[in-house]
């Protein structure tokens, strides 16, 4: 199938096997013949994404819900929306080791707990040390903390490394100057954010770029995070955090997401563009008590997950679901919909 192919009719399948296929199977899926396979036709120009080769949702056709009924605002104009930061380098890539004298794995922005109580930091350094989180580390209202930091080195702390007001911190990025690629080369970041206020030690959602299961987490404990996420906080006291992520952590805006941008691999890619346009509902008088509740069921949730992130919690996000449902006043058919999507 080419992208440029206007007006084709394509035959498309979406299938929840898992595994190795034996030939009997894969003839049956490709038969059209598996009960555990979602077959559907679809015109050929709207499968893909313009100007990426990339496959769109299969829920494209089906999704005809309208919030209409309720008050929403756009996203952006309750929250910012703001992103990471970029080290140049974290750790030694097989490439930069092949081309150095460096191993593979060594830490250069980001560092092992044993890599810190190595550096023999003074107090003043550990400052600027900040606890730092990767795509392993977050999870779906939890965060498994691997014990890994971040030289956080912005313009006016880059300066102060430079003029060895740090220096065991400095004797280190010395050390690893060759593989450093930072535009802020050799002590700074690549991008330190340091142009906004400080997103990181204040009360945050992060969320991973790409995801197929929506994997947003609340944050009050200052976390820092690289490229592949996005962070979200509040530009008004009233606009609640912890009620915006179970809205976006719910069924109904999985099914959102994989409609409004692109597919990558087995998930979506999702970027800050995507959040800004991404409709919350309004909390007003008619709505506060179910606010509130999907409030404390989010409550309940975070606790449970900060003892053990790997803790199951379906029958509570069963319940937010739907709340979630009634928050955005859904018929029983558009509930209907997003079941199927699941």
């Amino acid at each position: 199938l080419k992208k440029w192919d206007f007006g084709i009719l394509a035959r498309c399948l979406f299938t929840n096997r898992t595994g190795l296929a034996s030939p009997d199977l894969l003839s049956n899926i490709l038969k059209w013949k598996d009960n555990e396979t979602l077959y559907f036709q679809q015109q050929q120009n709207e499968i893909y994404f313009w100007p990426w080769n990339s496959i769109q949702s299969r829920i494209t056709k089906e999704w005809q819900i309208s919030f209409s009924s309720i008050k929403t605002e756009k996203l952006w104009t309750l929250y910012d929306i703001s992103q990471w930061v970029v080290e140049a380098t974290d750790k030694i890539s097989k490439k930069i080791a092949y081309l150095t004298w460096f191993n593979q794995g060594d830490w250069v922005f980001v560092l092992s707990k044993i890599e810190i109580e190595k550096l023999n930091l003074l107090e003043k350094e550990k400052k600027i040390i900040k606890k730092y989180l990767n795509t392993e580390s977050v999870k779906r209202y939890g965060i498994i903390f691997n014990d890994e930091y971040l030289i956080f080195s912005d313009k006016k702390i880059r300066n102060e490394i430079a003029n060895n007001i740090f220096p065991n911190i400095k004797k280190h990025l010395d050390f690893f100057n060759p593989a450093i690629s930072s535009s802020n080369w050799p002590y700074g970041l690549h991008r330190d954010r340091s142009s906004q206020l400080n997103i990181f030690e204040r009360p945050k959602l992060i969320c991973k770029w790409m995801f197929d299961n929506s994997e947003f987490t609340f944050d009050d404990e200052w976390y820092y995070v690289w490229m592949s996420f996005s962070v979200i906080t509040q530009n008004q006291d009233k606009n609640n955090l912890k009620y915006l992520l179970w809205i976006l952590n719910s069924s109904l805006w999985k099914i959102w997401f994989h409609k409004n941008w692109k597919r990558r691999g087995v998930g979506v890619d999702i970027g800050v563009q995507v959040f800004r346009e991404f409709p919350v509902a309004i909390i007003s008088h008619e709505n506060t008590n179910l606010a509130l509740e999907i409030e404390k069921n989010v409550d309940t949730a975070l606790g449970i997950k900060k003892l053990d992130p790997n803790s199951n919690i379906k029958d509570i996000e069963s319940k937010i679901d739907e709340l979630v449902y009634q928050l955005y006043n859904l018929t029983p058919e558009e509930i209907a919909i997003i079941e199927g999507g699941k």
